[in-house]
């Protein structure tokens, strides 16, 4: 299977598993891999097809602080790269099973995003134990090393987190766009 770049201007690189419908000016071979990877500096990503990104935890919130790259999602302020934001925007926010942590933030990281959950389901995947945690009543999918894989026992109470950096703003379409 090809997987299939979408690139946008000033925006992050989103690799999926299926050309779907993007249009030809969109469509470039990458190969088989399935990565979200963002710039430090890049804006929201306009995209018509989110299933097109592969495995991600993805969080609908609500822009409260843009120069502070703040949103909010279930109740909880979340920490995101403030580039593109307007205060009051809708946005998703993507996070990537393998950059959530089960583990305490660095010392040095004031903005760590924290996710309090409990673990529903583990599920050994070779290099990696991909674990179902229930936050706030839905699931996030995070992967952890084997020698973590300790820590995901069923309906154990554990700690996520995320750095800001370490998740991509994904805008909803401009009104009127199309998506083929």
């Amino acid at each position: 299977m090809t997987a299939t770049t979408i690139t946008e201007a000033r925006a992050p690189t989103i690799v999926g598993t299926s050309t779907g419908a993007m249009p030809k000016s969109h469509r470039e071979s990458s190969g088989a891999s399935a990565t979200l990877a963002a710039r430090p500096s890049a804006a929201p990503v306009h995209i018509g097809r989110p299933e097109l990104i592969g495995i991600a935890n993805l969080l609908a919130c609500r822009v409260v602080s843009a120069a502070a790259g703040v949103v909010d999602w279930e109740g909880l302020m979340l920490h995101v790269p403030p580039q593109g934001l307007r205060d009051g925007d809708h946005i998703m926010v993507s996070v990537r099973p393998e950059k959530l942590a089960i583990t305490e933030p660095p010392v040095s990281t004031a903005a760590w995003n924290r996710l309090d959950g409990v673990v529903e389901v583990a599920t050994f995947l070779g290099p990696v134990v991909r674990a179902e945690i229930t936050v706030a009543g839905r699931a996030f999918f995070v992967d952890v090393p084997h020698g973590l894989a300790g820590a995901v026992v069923r309906k154990k109470r554990l700690t996520l987190g995320f750095a800001p950096a370490d998740c991509v703003v994904v805008a909803p379409p401009p009104s009127g766009a199309t998506t083929d």
